[in-house]
Order: structure tokens, then sequence, then C-alpha cells
């Protein structure tokens, strides 16, 4: 009797063997198959094509290698010192680097998103076991990699704009048909969460930046009792600042197709009629295309830029500057028009 089975199965089936053969070829211990498992089985298709669309061309072992490797490091499991020399002697770590953030921006995201609608806190390796959870979240994963064109280069953004709001939502929307298994598989709660995307809404600034903030009021002339206090001010503003902003930005160009809608620009305003009655005399002579366009988009809060912005507002007082990380990358463009 002949067995049928769809090309999904076939490739799982091939995928599984393949990463038996690298473990067995490492001689790593076996427990790293139950560990790893199904998680290599989900992560295998994003990270696939990530690579494809960062000009890599490594082999299926090579692949699973790099997973692997990603996940002993994040669990800091015992054969993670052995798997790394072997990343190392095949030629790897630029691709690794990448991989390796990739994995733990995901892994992540799906860690809070869990703590922040469940209030429960799972570890990698229990995550690495939600099949239901990962497949079809590694299918969303590789619908963004096509469409927003990241690679090993630009792996952060998966933790910027729409794209972190996008993956969320769909991690929501799973999450509430799988409520009831994990209302049966309750831990206690634990500080494993990472908190980065969770507080990533307020402004966090260094020691080095805090000083370099107070040093530009002081040149603007403010004493240091005073340029303290208005940098408190300034924060609490970026801090009070909606999750969902409105923003507007002038470029010139020779036509609204020459415009790049992808990378638009790191530097907004909210203030539609503030930005063309006093900026467009200053951006027409600092700028090389012919006509003024108004791009308006929407960011999320977590795009912003705080340090800079904050900079900007110091020194120039009147522009109610917002701006944006990696040059605006992920913002929902919702029109570009001629200015006059």
């Amino acid at each position: 009797m002949k067995i049928i089975i769809t090309e999904e199965q076939y490739n799982k089936v091939l995928m599984e063997n393949t990463f038996k053969d690298v473990i067995s070829s490492l001689k790593l211990n076996s427990s790293i198959v139950f560990t790893f498992g199904a998680g290599v089985s989900a992560f295998m298709g994003p990270v696939e094509r990530l690579l494809t669309k960062s000009n890599f061309n490594f082999t299926k072992e090579e692949i699973v290698l790099l997973i692997i490797t990603s996940f002993a490091l994040l669990i800091n499991d015992s054969n993670k010192s052995k798997l790394l020399e072997e990343i190392t002697s095949k030629g790897l770590i630029k691709a690794f680097k990448g991989v390796y953030e990739f994995v733990k921006n995901t892994t992540e995201i799906i860690k809070a998103t869990i703590k922040n609608l469940l209030g429960v806190t799972y570890n990698l390796s229990e995550i690495l076991g939600f099949a239901f959870l990962l497949n079809p979240i590694m299918k969303i994963l590789v619908s963004l990699i096509n469409d927003r064109n990241i690679t090993v280069d630009n792996v952060n953004m998966l933790l910027s704009g729409i794209i972190l709001s996008g993956l969320v939502f769909s991690i929501k929307s799973l999450l509430g048909k799988g409520k009831e298994y994990f209302s049966k598989n309750k831990e206690p709660l634990d500080n494993e969460i990472n908190e980065g995307i969770i507080t990533e809404n307020f402004v966090r600034l260094s020691e080095k930046e805090t000083k370099n903030l107070i040093d530009s009021l002081i040149e603007m002339g403010f004493d240091e009792e005073d340029a303290e206090y208005e940098l408190n001010n300034l924060i609490n503003y970026y801090d009070n600042l909606s999750n969902k902003l409105t923003l507007y930005r002038i470029v010139f160009s020779d036509s609204s197709d020459t415009i790049d809608t992808q990378y638009p620009g790191s530097h907004y305003s909210m203030n539609k009629k503030n930005l063309i009655d006093s900026h467009y005399s200053s951006l027409r002579d600092s700028s090389y295309g012919e006509n003024p366009y108004l791009i308006q988009v929407v960011a999320e809060k977590q795009m912003i830029d705080f340090f800079e912005s904050i900079k900007n507002n110091i020194l120039y007082p009147n522009e109610e500057e917002i701006t944006l990380k990696n040059k605006g990358f992920g913002v929902n463009i919702l029109k570009i028009v001629p200015v006059f």
C-alpha cells in the first residue's frame, strides 16, 4: 500500500533528518534534539529567507547549525562553545550575528506579548515547543522579510514601527485561540520577560546622553539648574506622546515617484501648518529636487529616537521636532501630496 504525504510533510521529514544529521556529526548531547527540534522546524523558513535576502547561499545543514547555535546561546546550553567553534571554523560568523539577532528578537517579542496578554511568563525552551503558535508566526515573518526587505544587517527592524505592531497583533490573535492551552499550563511569574519592548515607549537616556543634553541647554543660555529642569520638561513631553503619531515631512523631489517610501527620512513635525509656514524656505535652499511634497505618515511611538528628538528640540525649539530611527523605516505612509 502506498502512503501519500503532502509536500509540507515531506519537507518537514527532510528538515528533521537534516537536524539529526547535524547533531550526530557534531556528537552533541542528544537532549538537544528534544529541546530544539520543533523550534528548528519553525525557524527554518524565515531564517532561510533572511539569508537569501542577505545574498548568502548556505546548505540546509549550515542553516540548521546557525539556528541551533542561536538557541544554545540564548538558553546558555552546555553545547554552545562547541557550536560556536563550528560556526567560526565554517566561516559562518557574519551570517550568524544576524540570525542570532533575528531569533533573539522574535522570541523576545513572543515572550513579551504572552506576558502582556496572559500574565504568564514562559522561557525560550518552552516557547520552542509551542508549534501551534510558532508555525503561523513564522509564516508571517517570511512575508515581513520579503515585503520589508529585512536582511541580517537590519534585522532589528523587527522591533520598530508597524513591523512590531503587526507582529504583536498577529500573536495576540493566535493567543486568543490558544488561551485555554495556556491557562492549563500557567507557571509563577518571574523576571525573564524582556522589558525593553514594553518600556520602549518611554524616554530612556544614558548618563552620557543626559550630560550631552544638559551641556546643549547650557550652550543655549540656561544655567545648570534651569537646564536640568528644562530637560525634565522635555522628557515628560515625549513620555506623554500618544503611542501612534501622525507626522509630517517636506521633501523636494523631481516627482513623487522618485521619493524613497521605504526610508522616507528621519525628521518630522506633528504641526503641518508650522512646518509649511516656517520651514519651507530653509528646506528649499538645502534640497536638490525641483518640487516640494508633503509626506503624511503614522508612526509608532517606539520608532522615535528620543535623544535626537530632544537634542533637535533644544537646538531648534521652534521646529517641534520628532526624529525617527532608521530614516523612518517602517512608518505607515498615508499620502504624498504637492505642498502647493
